[in-house]
Order: structure tokens, then sequence, then C-alpha cells
């Protein structure tokens, strides 16, 4: 008893101290029943503390885990997730599981799994199986990669390793990350040389392919822009791919440094790490770094690794055909829409409207590129904000956001105008392929402007909280986006100076 406040301190103390028997009975049944029932910020503070108990309170049953983890309040959730790792609770595995899928606990899932894997070892041939499956949700699948990174043990390497061959790319490369941060924090842990060696070889002659069919293309027009810069995209990941892997064998920082020094487009800078990088890297490996760096033929470092280099493509067709038939299903896409003629079920997603939408994906991402903040943003993930992105359609007169209101949304016109005014003084009018409100995806300070469509439009919305949840499960957007503002803010700064 007492007040609330020293309540949840003394049960706080308790569970903090578990090695004190003799203070466990003070958390018992009564003592969680007034928990349970008090409706006031204290009760969400106490249900927090118990969620992370490691132990069972004296007096309770189970059903005290699933009152905390279907309670209203995320923190309490959250918490009773954390405590599920503490007391090794396997039976909430497939549980935790499908929570990897959700915005708001998939980190706290993440972890708890962890804690249990670490634990309970052979519980990794679980979460290998549910990688593996197809039908589960593709974003809980690229968590598992990250349970794994937290658990050191030549397990996580060899099921890690085994995945580096996944035919996904966004699956692969958060599997060659997590290799990388087990090979850093954890310099102890042993490599298969020869299959990290054969991936290296296998991402070097990606690297070069795409090259060479990017020479092939034709350069005009939307579609053929789009493919092209989704292809220089995507060799600028495999070339990060080739030293990740690499890093995996050598030291992973020097290599961290060796790639920058590459990619920098600073003369000294590069010539400082191809000369390190020949001192460190075996001939074959530096082989292949090499005809990365200084677009060599890449055939004979391929034989020397065991790779078949497989036909030469010359005729642009057979180019686009090969691209539209790529396991990439964002490049596949990409590729088809440019004028490739191959049917790929994966790429349909990116090529065909959803629902009652008038534009697909991709059309949509040629459009969002014009929003200036998004200039510097990869077209894949560009292509993850088209998804979360609705046409609205409104009346002549009709207010879209009104001056005061709580921002909640970037738009772009896609057809009429919009006027953007302060009570009866007009700001700007915006037509076709302008936005407005963008600052509202970053900025929660009421509107300052009313937006009203001056003729019956049709306007692409951006939700700003889907948007914060996509900028929260890839860094690319927001690296993007921070490389979009730095330049601006260095224009300006030379216009001032």
């Amino acid at each position: 008893s007492g007040p609330p406040l020293c309540r949840n301190a003394a049960v706080a103390y308790v569970l903090a101290h578990p090695h004190r028997s003799d203070l466990r009975p003070l958390v018992n049944g009564l003592v969680v029943n007034q928990i349970l029932i008090d409706e006031t910020v204290w009760g969400s503070e106490g249900r927090r503390v118990l969620g992370r108990s490691p132990w069972l309170p004296v007096g309770c049953t189970l059903d005290l885990w699933s009152k905390l983890l279907s309670d209203s309040e995320p923190g309490v959730v959250e918490a009773a997730i954390q405590g599920l790792g503490l007391r090794g609770d396997q039976s909430r595995v497939p549980w935790l599981l499908e929570k990897l899928d959700h915005p708001q606990l998939r980190i706290s899932a993440r972890l708890a799994l962890a804690e249990l894997v670490r634990s309970q070892e052979d519980l990794i041939d679980e979460l290998e199986s549910f990688f593996l499956d197809g039908t589960n949700p593709l974003r809980a699948r690229t968590e598992i990669p990250r349970v794994l990174s937290g658990v050191p043990t030549e397990g996580s390497v060899a099921v890690l390793l085994r995945r580096l061959a996944t035919h996904e790319p966004e699956l692969r490369f958060v599997v060659l990350k997590s290799l990388g941060k087990l090979r850093a924090h954890y310099p102890d842990l042993k490599f298969d040389a020869d299959v990290v060696s054969e991936e290296v070889a296998v991402e070097a002659g990606r690297f070069i392919q795409l090259a060479r069919l990017g020479l092939l293309l034709p350069g005009k027009g939307d579609a053929a822009r789009l493919l092209l810069q989704a292809i220089g995209e995507t060799q600028q990941l495999r070339l990060e791919s080739v030293f990740r892997l690499l890093g995996l064998l050598y030291s992973s920082r020097d290599l961290l440094n060796a790639y920058h020094g590459v990619v920098s487009g600073r003369r000294i800078l590069k010539a400082n790490a191809q000369e390190f990088l020949d001192n460190i890297l075996t001939r074959p490996h530096w082989q292949l770094v090499q005809a990365l760096i200084d677009d060599q033929d890449i055939r004979n470092a391929w034989l020397e690794a065991g790779i078949n280099p497989g036909e030469e493509l010359n005729d642009p067709d057979e180019a686009l055909e090969f691209l539209g038939s790529s396991c990439d299903p964002w490049l596949a896409a990409c590729a088809i829409f440019a004028g490739g003629k191959v049917d790929n079920p994966a790429a349909l997603p990116y090529l065909e409207p959803t629902g009652d939408e008038m534009l697909s994906a991709i059309e949509k991402v040629l459009i969002l590129q014009g929003v200036d903040v998004f200039s510097e943003v990869p077209t894949d993930q560009m292509a993850a904000l088209a998804a979360i992105s609705r046409e609205v359609s409104i009346l002549d007169g009709d207010n879209i956001y009104r001056e005061n209101e709580r921002p909640d949304a970037l738009y772009l016109v896609l057809q009429g105008r919009v006027s953007l005014h302060q009570g009866d003084k007009l700001v700007v009018e915006v037509g076709p392929k302008e936005s407005f409100g963008t600052w509202a995806l970053f900025d929660e300070e009421p509107r300052v402007m009313t937006a009203t469509a001056v003729e019956d439009s049709r306007l692409l919305r951006l939700d700003s909280g889907e948007f914060n949840d996509l900028l929260a499960d890839d860094v690319r957007i927001a690296k993007g986006i921070i490389r979009t503002v730095t330049r601006r803010l260095r224009e300006l700064a030379g216009r001032v100076g």
C-alpha cells in the first residue's frame, strides 16, 4: 500500500534485485492487482515495471503476461515483450515472430528474440525456417538477420552465411550487414573464407555486368532515365557489398575506409585506397577489386575464382529482357517499363495500379522525383514512398487543409490547380507536377496557409505518419533527404558569402 509512486518504485527495486529472494514475496497478487486496476498514469508506469519482471510474482498466474502483452498502452506492451526475453519464455516465440512485422513493436520483438536465442541456441533453427518461408511478410523476414547479429555464436554465422545466396536483394543485403556487425563486434568469430570469396566474385561479376548492360541501353525518355538510375544505384550497392564481404575476412574498419576512398571521387584518396588494398588483399581478391575500380576485364578474375562468366549481351533488346528477368523486382520493373518484353510476376506490384488508383507505383516514382526534398533518395526507396502514397480527388472550391491545422501530409498536384493563401491573400498557386505542404513530413507546427482547389483536381497524398514509419525502416531515405538539405544549405551559404 501507499502512494502509487512509492509503490512503483518499491516494485522496481525488488525486480531489479532478483538475487534477493527474501524480497520477492513483497511483489504479490495483491500489489499486482492494485497496479492493474489503477487507471492513472501511475498505473501505466506500474504495468511497464511489471512487464519487465524476470519472474512471475507470488500469487499470480501466467495470464498476467497475456494481459500485459495486450495492454492498450504501447509502452506497457514493449516492456512485456522485453520481459519475455528476460524470463526465457520460449512459448511466445511464434507470437514474437509475428510482431516483427509490427511498426511499433518490431524492435522490442527483435531484442527479445535475440535474448531468447542467446539462452537457447537451438531456437536458431526456428528463426531460419521463418526467414526461408516466402509466405511470411518480407519486412518481418528482414528482421531475422538483425536478431542473429545480436547472437555472437558460430551457429548465427553459419546460418547467415548459408543465406547469403538468397535471390531476394532486400534480404541479401541485410544478411550481409548483419554478418558485418558480428565481425565488427566479435572479431574472434570465424567466417568460411571459401564461401565469402565465392560471394565476392559473384557480387563483382554482377557489378561489371550491370555496367556493360547500361552502355547498351537508350538514355532518352523518363523510363530510360529511371532505368539507368536504378542500374547505377544497384551497381553502387554491389560495390559496397564486395567491400562488406571482404570485411568479413580482413579488418572491417580498414575495408570500410578503403571503400569510402574509392567512391570519394577524389583522385588522391582513391589512389591511396588502391595502394592500401593492393598491400593487404590476396591476389585473387585484389584482381576482383581492381577490375571494379579500374573498369578492367573481370572474366579472368572470375575464371580463377571458379565462376562461369556466361555469354556477353550486345543487343539493347536483349539487355532489357535480361534485366526484366532479374531477381531484383524493382530493377526488373524499371527494365520492363523501359520496353523490356518479358513477364516477371515479381515486378507486377510496381507496374500495375492497385485498387481505385489510376497510377502504378513506378509512375508515382517519376512524379515524386519532382519533389526537391526527395531528389537524392534512391529509386527503390522512392518506390516504397510511392507504395504509401494515395490518389485523392478534390472538387473546385474545397479546402484540402486549413491554416493552423495540424500538418498530416504532403500533396502533389496530378491534375488541376490549388491556391495556397492566408485569409484572402493569395501566396502562390500550384499546378500539375508541383508539390505543397512538404514540411508536414518533418515539422509538427500548425499549417501557416490554407490550401484550396481552384478547379476540380486530382492529388497525390503522402501521409506523414506512414512516411515516418518508413523512415524508421530504411536509413537510406533519411540519408537522401539529408544530402538534399545539405546541398541546399551549401547553395544558400554560397549566395550569402
